[in-house]
């Protein structure tokens, strides 16, 4: 289930507003990449901006310029392979919640984001002797 101010966004798209309209500090939306990896990337991107900040939620599988039920195009990403790419591409590792769940017969993705403790980036190096949850 997706987390209440994301539902009550999706009703307000599926009603007919924009998604991008909808966006602010503790919300985004985002459409899947080209590939798993590009979409991996761009999610970590966007987790380490609100873990920069004050958190938030991302929603991977709706267009954000397309208003209406067309907004929802869906994703099969799967949520555990997500959070681990998520944390491999950051540094130092963010650890995110991420779940799907079905909404206008499509399946969409909530990474919910805390608040960050340190500053983390994505494309840095690890420095040496740092794991990851891969290599555990």
């Amino acid at each position: 289930m997706p987390t209440p101010p994301v539902e009550e966004a999706l009703r307000h798209i599926a009603g007919g507003a924009r998604a991008c309209d909808l966006e602010g500090r503790t919300l985004d939306f985002k459409r899947p990449m080209r590939s798993r990896d590009d979409t991996a990337k761009d999610m970590a991107e966007a987790a380490a901006c609100f873990a920069n900040a004050v958190g938030g939620s991302v929603v991977l599988g709706v267009a954000d310029r397309t208003a209406g039920p067309d907004a929802f195009v869906g994703t099969d990403i799967q949520p555990h392979w997500l959070a681990r790419r998520i944390y491999e591409l950051t540094a130092p590792g963010l650890t995110v919640e991420v779940s799907d769940f079905r909404y206008a017969d499509r399946t969409l993705v909530e990474i919910r984001v805390p608040v960050g403790v340190d500053v983390h980036l994505v494309g840095v190096a690890r420095p040496r002797g740092e794991t990851t949850a891969a290599s555990r």
